[in-house]
């Protein structure tokens, strides 16, 4: 598949999850963006994906989703919270979702405090259950 496939598929308002290798991203997200469709990948954060911040925040992005694994690591070894929190520290005022060795309240509440959890942040109940 090639990107002008992937770009005649895209409509605005599309969520665009990659699987693919995290160097394939940011041309993803950009086209994406071109597009006015939202993108989902588990990706740390790089210089060519923090470079489109702006633009991104200008689209309309209201959630970020990082998995403290490389792609290189898969499911093995442990996950790296100080790199969700460098993610954290980049983007302090959008929603961020953090993954990875969360298997119980204890290790929520590590990965929280390690990732960097907003104040106020966290409750994802609908307004009405509040």
């Amino acid at each position: 598949v090639s990107a002008d496939d992937i770009r005649a598929a895209v409509r605005p308002g599309d969520t665009v999850v990659s699987m693919l290798p995290a160097d394939l991203h940011p041309g993803i997200a950009e086209l994406c963006l071109d597009a006015g469709a939202n993108f989902v990948s588990s990706s740390y954060i790089s210089p060519a994906m923090a470079a489109m911040d702006a633009r991104a925040r200008d689209a309309g992005v209201r959630m970020v989703t990082v998995h403290g694994r490389t792609r290189e690591q898969f499911y093995t070894g442990s996950a790296d919270w100080s790199a969700i929190r460098a993610v954290r520290d980049a983007v302090p005022d959008l929603p961020l979702v953090a993954n990875g060795d969360v298997v119980d309240a204890a290790s929520a509440r590590a990965a929280r405090r390690s990732a960097g959890r907003r104040r106020g942040a966290g409750d994802a109940r609908p307004a009405e259950r509040r």
